[in-house]
């Protein structure tokens, strides 16, 4: 047995070795279905939050894995530990921060009312909405905003909130009537309006900022932060946002 311990420690040496040389993984929770922020070309993921997901495991010597999921299931799969950050044009919220962290914020957002080229309806304000169908995706702030400021103060339906799982969904349902009105970030909304014939109905001044959410009291947390702070403050996030706007 003695013969066998110098082969066998150069073997573990040499393993040990090859394993310094790896990087770790940052697995990046996403849902692409969100242009221009994160979306699928030839089932390739885009967008500017791919972009930024990148750089920052570039600018923090990590490997990177982005993970596609249902956009409700980006908080619990960060809870679970399943991703270790997500990263999807979330807006930060006081509800959200109760079960996750937040980054700094890297974007701001305003709501946007959708509607078909050929409709002459004039609205001055959310409340002119109460008489009319109105599209969201599930889990979004947009939704929240017609579900606190119209259903829940009885000025609209419930039954006239139609809920969608995914924004594409909910933009086809537009496009062929099956709604009025579509509420949504306004980036989102622009890039829409340049695929469909669509309009800005009304924009909503909610001035919502976005960030990665990121599990509570994380050690990588303060990590992200800074390399996301370096990226901002070098000019590198708008940069990348100016190239999706365009």
């Amino acid at each position: 047995m003695k013969y066998l311990v110098w082969p066998l420690l150069f073997t573990l040496l040499l393993i040990g070795a090859c394993g310094k040389g790896t990087k770790d993984v940052l697995r990046i929770g996403t849902h692409a279905d969100y242009p221009p922020f994160e979306y699928q070309v030839d089932s390739t993921l885009v967008g500017i939050d791919i972009d930024l997901g990148r750089r920052l495991a570039e600018k923090m010597d990590l490997e990177y894995e982005f993970k596609h999921m249902d956009f409700d299931d980006l908080l619990p799969a960060l809870q679970a530990g399943d991703i270790d950050i997500a990263i999807s044009a979330l807006t930060i919220t006081e509800e959200r921060k109760h079960i996750v962290d937040f980054s700094v914020p890297y974007y701001v957002a305003n709501q946007t009312i959708l509607t078909k080229q050929d409709n002459q309806t004039i609205l001055d304000e959310a409340t002119d909405l109460k008489d009319y169908i109105i599209g969201a995706q599930d889990g979004t702030t947009g939704y929240n905003y017609i579900k606190e400021n119209l259903v829940d103060k009885n000025l609209l339906s419930k039954e006239n909130l139609r809920i969608y799982a995914v924004i594409s969904d909910a933009v086809k349902a537009l496009v062929t009537g099956e709604c009025d009105f579509l509420i949504l970030d306004n980036s989102p909304a622009h890039i829409f309006q340049k695929q469909y014939p669509l309009k800005t109905a009304l924009t909503i001044e909610t001035f919502e900022s976005y960030g990665i959410a990121l599990p509570k009291n994380a050690p990588l947390n303060e990590r992200i932060n800074q390399a996301l702070q370096d990226l901002i403050d070098s000019g590198e996030v708008l940069s990348i946002i100016q190239t999706h706007l365009r």
